[in-house]
């Protein structure tokens, strides 16, 4: 059934209603009657018309399914499940139904919230079977960082829908025609190293709203931390998800590389048994060394879960983001040089430089969390795996180099 009514300043003299371009009767209470014969789309239209002879339409689309019927399927061999993509890769896939008629549509979908793109699309009405055609995934086009290759699959007979989501990342420094600006605003020196506060504008993030518009963004030295927990890895004693075998861990440094590592403990067999050693396996070609603070660990062969006493003398599930494990990743390049990595509400890359009687923790605390002296909370479950960079105002950061300067360490 279907309502029809007008409003107009003299009156409505006539209304009338299509499905399709096929006109249907409207009674006295504004009703029209209409039964779908197929699942599909249906174009509805009701127009208006005054005593003067002006019209006005109204336009909705109906989608009519079939609940009862059998849903499209669709396959997906390349590429593989958090594959890491350096260049560009033709998508290797079917799409298929019981019966003739299917389509399709690719859309890459950003972890960071930016707008969806879609990449392909297809569609047959002469056959049940469909392959995923001319449809290339293509790294240089996009930023570094983790993306959701989505395809959807409709067939004909019941209008329903398949959705198939693949998880990959993409690294690499090939960015055909990609444009990028830096303007330095502020450099100020502390303890010997250099503070600059940059606005950045990169093209791969013009869909992007940033803090002086699409596509720019304000940098100091961010580090960007993301964990990718092993399926099935449950919140442990302490409170945070267990890092099972296989957890990986992606910073992205500030040059804009994205490095990985895969955690995998290392074990120590004494008279006492064996036991395990906090230890992250560089991906092929990164040569920085991710640390944590070493921690004695049991493994649970039954979870998969690694437990350890900490240094408050509770007996944890293991997660480097457990203040009671040190709540620090350090990253450590080929010269030696380190930036530490704190787990806080944001990961950021903060230098080790002591001054007086406390370190530049103090600049990540007064930007990032409770005054120096005071606790951390942990970091919230739901953030961990992705947590968005965050960025400051020009004035709070310079506060805050303000407030290391008169604590003696500029």
């Amino acid at each position: 059934m279907m309502l029809v009514f007008g409003s107009d300043n003299v009156g409505v003299s006539s209304l009338s209603v299509t499905v399709n371009g096929t006109n249907y009767p409207i009674d006295s209470k504004g009703q029209a009657f209409f039964t779908p014969t197929a699942a599909g789309d249906y174009t509805i239209v009701a127009t208006a018309t005054d005593a003067a002879g002006n019209t006005v339409t109204s336009t909705q689309t109906l989608t009519v399914s079939n609940p009862n019927g059998t849903p499209p399927t669709i396959t997906l061999t390349d590429p593989t499940a958090n594959e890491n993509i350096t260049a560009p890769l033709t998508l290797v896939g079917t799409v298929s139904d019981d019966n003739v008629g299917v389509s399709y549509t690719v859309t890459v979908i950003p972890f960071d919230g930016s707008p969806p793109k879609v990449i392909g699309s297809g569609s047959t009405t002469t056959s049940n079977s469909l392959a995923i055609s001319g449809v290339t995934f293509d790294p240089t086009l996009l930023a570094n960082g983790d993306y959701t290759i989505e395809i959807q699959a409709t067939d004909s007979d019941d209008n329903l829908t398949t959705t198939l989501d693949r998880n990959v990342s993409v690294s690499g420094k090939l960015k055909l025609g990609r444009e990028t600006l830096s303007v330095t605003d502020l450099t100020i020196p502390v303890a010997g190293i250099p503070l600059t506060v940059v606005r950045s504008y990169d093209s791969l993030n013009a869909g992007v709203s940033g803090d002086f518009g699409y596509g720019w963004s304000l940098s100091y030295g961010d580090a960007q931390l993301e964990v990718n927990l092993v399926p099935g890895a449950a919140i442990g004693w302490g409170g945070y998800p267990a890092f099972l075998n296989g957890t990986k861990v992606y910073v992205t440094m500030p040059g804009g590389q994205r490095e990985g590592f895969t955690f995998e403990p290392q074990a120590e067999t004494d008279l006492f048994g064996t036991t395990y050693h906090p230890y992250f396996v560089p991906d092929p070609g990164v040569t920085d060394m991710l640390t944590v603070p070493d921690a004695l660990l049991q493994y649970d062969p039954d979870s998969g879960e690694y437990n350890g006493v900490t240094d408050n003398a509770t007996y944890d599930t293991y997660n480097p983001a457990d203040p009671n494990f040190g709540g620090t990743y350090t990253v450590t390049n080929v010269q030696g040089i380190r930036g530490r990595l704190e787990i806080g509400f944001h990961a950021r890359a903060v230098p080790w430089v002591h001054c007086r009687h406390e370190s530049t923790d103090a600049l990540s605390q007064r930007l990032d969390g409770p005054p120096v002296g005071q606790h951390r909370p942990p970091v919230p479950q739901a953030t961990q795996q992705r947590r968005p960079p965050r960025t400051y105002p020009l004035r709070e950061i310079v506060n805050a180099v303000f407030y290391l300067a008169q604590a003696g360490c500029a």
